[in-house]
C-alpha cells in the first residue's frame, strides 16, 4: 500500500510538471499562430498578384507596340486598341487600388514579412 501510495505521488508530481510546461508553452503557441497566420496572408497576397502583373504586362505589351499606318484605317484601328487597352485599365484601376490598399493593411501587422513591401511596391509602380 506504501508502494502505491508512492508512485500515485510521484506520478502526481509528474503530471503537474507536465502540465505546467504546457501552460507555459501556451503563449508561445499563440504568437505561432499569429505569426502563422499573418504569414499565411502575405504569401496568399503574392500569390494573387501573379495574373495582376500578367495583366499589367500584357496590356503594356499591346498599348507599346511600334505601329507604322500606311492609311488612315489603320491609323483608326490602331487608336480603336489603344482604346480598348484604356478601358481595360480603367475596369481594372479599383480593384488594383484596393488590391494596394490590402497590401498596405497587412505591412501594418508588426509580424509582416519583408517581402509583402516589395510586392506592395512593385504593383504601384507596375500600375503608374
Amino acid at each position: 500500500m506504501r508502494k502505491e501510495l508512492l508512485m500515485t505521488k510521484a506520478e502526481s508530481v509528474k503530471l503537474k510538471a507536465v502540465m505546467e510546461r504546457h501552460k507555459s508553452l501556451i503563449p508561445k503557441i499563440q504568437e505561432t499562430l499569429v505569426k502563422t497566420e499573418c504569414y499565411w496572408k502575405c504569401y496568399s497576397y503574392g500569390d494573387d498578384l501573379i495574373p495582376i502583373f500578367e495583366f499589367i504586362d500584357d496590356l503594356r505589351n499591346r498599348s507599346v507596340k511600334e505601329l507604322f499606318s500606311g492609311n488612315s484605317e489603320q491609323t483608326e484601328e490602331h487608336i480603336e486598341k489603344q482604346d480598348k487597352v484604356l478601358n481595360q485599365l480603367e475596369n481594372k484601376r479599383k480593384m488594383v487600388m484596393d488590391f494596394i490598399s490590402k497590401g498596405e493593411k497587412l505591412m501594418e501587422d508588426p509580424n509582416c514579412p519583408k517581402f509583402l513591401e516589395g510586392h506592395v511596391k512593385k504593383l504601384k509602380e507596375a500600375w503608374e
